[in-house]
């Protein structure tokens, strides 16, 4: 019985984050590697545009990305780039 619960708890906990998490298409860029104006405001754009996102539909650009303390996070949960 109790290895039962142990697989029914380890199942939820693998599937809970799956299930959870819905479909959001984003649109890719096509700057094709231009040079930003302010690399602050670029960040910014670029948090702003795939937060949250799990599709990417287009390119999926990150450059000028110079800062290694820049938070990438918001990349987490994109699955597919098509």
């Amino acid at each position: 019985m109790l290895f039962q619960l142990y697989w029914v708890v380890l199942l939820a906990a693998w599937a809970l984050p799956c299930l959870s998490l819905e479909e959001n298409v984003c649109i890719g860029t096509s700057g094709r590697m231009s040079v930003p104006g302010n690399r602050t405001t670029h960040y910014q754009n670029l948090r702003d545009r795939y937060t949250n996102c799990t599709y990417v539909d287009g390119n999926l650009e990150l450059t000028w990305l110079q800062d290694d303390r820049l938070d990438l996070s918001f990349l987490q949960y994109i699955r597919e780039n098509q």
